[in-house]
């Protein structure tokens, strides 16, 4: 039977390359090689996988201080990864809401900030008029720095000082 020798491989979440936030899915390919390993090998087609959802938000704490007597503000934002999860993950994408246009009501758009690697929390600096109304979405990484509401871990809420 041809099935027997058939092996298999476990992928974690971790060893992924990051993924199309447009799509919500990863770009894969694999590698069969014969048991001689140099006789008969090739790659697959390339494969989509969507993403799995993340089920509930990561808890975050917020915390910002003024800089001396300058009118920039220090922010930090820290989160909390689940103590289980099978989402383990080293870098996430960081987004950025602040005013664009003074006035009421303020205009405001995510833009992409930075990608985060390893740390569970993110420091950035807003001056007077940005810091009086802000959020935050921390994400897992993309490659195409697109938000994607089915992976976002932390969602910060309209901060008013």
């Amino acid at each position: 039977m041809a099935d027997k020798n058939i092996k298999k491989s476990i992928i974690k979440n971790k060893d992924l390359p990051p993924f199309s936030g447009q799509t919500g899915k990863i770009r894969l390919r694999y590698r069969v090689i014969s048991e001689d390993r140099n006789r008969a090998s090739h790659w697959s087609k390339i494969q989509e996988v969507a993403m799995p959802t993340i089920a509930s938000p990561y808890s975050y704490t917020l915390s910002i201080q003024k800089q001396g007597n300058t009118s920039i503000h220090e922010v930090i934002l820290q989160w909390a990864r689940p103590e289980i999860t099978t989402q383990d993950m080293r870098d996430y994408d960081i987004f950025l809401k602040t005013n664009t246009a003074v006035g009421e009501p303020a205009v405001s758009t995510y833009s992409y900030n930075q990608t985060q690697e390893g740390f569970f929390s993110v420091r950035f600096l807003l001056d007077q008029n940005d810091v009086d109304n802000f959020n935050v979405i921390v994400q897992k990484a993309t490659y195409d720095r697109i938000i994607n509401t089915s992976q976002i871990l932390v969602k910060t809420t309209k901060e008013n000082l």
